[in-house]
């Protein structure tokens, strides 16, 4: 039997909660190089196996210990990470390309060299077709949503956890501001929306970890962090229990407008642009949010249809870690697969 682990490089916190959980799901352990990224696992997600290898001597004690490794990145960025010690060693690791989130932003074609890649649904499978990237796989196995599979499973662990962290003192319908990290747009998003906040609503703000990078995010956080209504919950790896907490989101083309649409609720979108997700809830401006967030909610079925073909609901997650562990060694006896 040939051995898996997850693998997470450097940090790259933004994909832990895609890795964590599939790793959790599959009982095998999730590889760090990077001590920070290794304590947030620890604090974040329950009955995870990690381990540590050095940054410099990561690629190394991989390849001694596992033949096939589970990453958020695709193959063209993991093999140069491995190549100098495949070599030494003669022996080449099967890269297995886990997603890290649901999206329209049509990136997919990044995986035209993969063996085996995990999806969600026919959404996505019918990209990778599109991209002519599916036909020259070896395989790909529906994961569904298997997010929300944890988040349902751990759910107590989540509410003790969290329950100071996500909690208003007024019991307000509660905004979950989470836009993609490239929108041009944030900071003078964010400073409206801080700004002009009705009395009646909480918020939470999430931003994607590239976004934190920037300057105007801290300044921010240090202007409005004492407001009682607003809550900063950037450092939360975890995204389901601020959704379950999150009665609308304003977003634009975050993937967390997909795992939103779980929970059914409305949405909210600052943008131009009119992709399939962007069907599930109002296009709306600045000069209008406040004023749209009443409007009635008339999307319910388009969110339940966008969701049913996202998110393979057949998925038995029992016999997941058997159908996806079947897949890679019957990839190792078929195929040429050696240095």
């Amino acid at each position: 039997m040939h051995r898996p682990a997850g693998f997470l490089y450097g940090l790259d916190l933004h994909h832990l909660d895609h890795l964590a959980p599939f790793c959790s799901l599959l009982s095998i352990p999730l590889i760090f190089t990077n001590e920070l990224a290794l304590s947030t696992a620890k604090e974040f997600y329950p009955n995870l196996l990690t381990i540590l290898y050095p940054a410099l001597t990561f690629s190394e004690s991989i390849l001694l210990n596992y033949e096939v490794i589970f990453s958020c990145l695709p193959k063209e960025l993991i093999d140069p990470l491995f190549f100098f010690d495949e070599h030494k060693l003669r022996k080449k690791l099967l890269s297995i390309w886990l997603p890290h989130g649901n999206s329209d932003k049509d990136n997919l074609s990044a995986l035209k060299n993969e063996k085996i890649v995990l999806a969600y649904g026919k959404q996505m499978a019918d990209v990778l077709t599109k991209k002519e990237v599916l036909a020259k796989l070896f395989q790909y196995i529906l994961l569904g949503n298997f997010r929300a599979h944890f988040f349902e499973t751990n759910k107590a662990f989540y509410k003790n956890l969290l329950k100071k962290r996500l909690s208003f003192p007024k019991k307000h319908k509660t905004i979950l501001y989470a836009p993609t990290w490239n929108n041009p747009n944030i900071e003078k998003e964010l400073h409206f929306i801080l700004g002009n906040l009705p009395s009646s609503y909480n918020l939470f703000v999430k931003l994607h970890p590239n976004t934190m990078t920037k300057n105007f995010h801290f300044a921010l956080r240090e202007q409005y962090e004492d407001n009682p209504n607003i809550k900063f919950v950037d450092d939360l790896p975890t995204i389901f229990p601020i959704l379950e907490r999150s009665n609308i989101l304003i977003t634009d083309l975050s993937s967390i407008a997909y795992d939103f649409l779980y929970f059914d609720r409305p949405v909210f979108y600052l943008t131009e642009s009119k992709l399939p997700i962007h069907n599930t809830g109002y296009i709306t401006s600045l000069e209008t949010l406040f004023h749209d967030l009443k409007k009635p909610d008339i999307f319910n079925e388009a969110r339940n249809a966008l969701y049913q073909y996202a998110f393979s609901e057949q998925t038995n997650y029992e016999m997941l870690p058997t159908i996806i562990t079947t897949t890679y060694e019957t990839y190792f006896e078929n195929e040429l697969h050696f240095l």
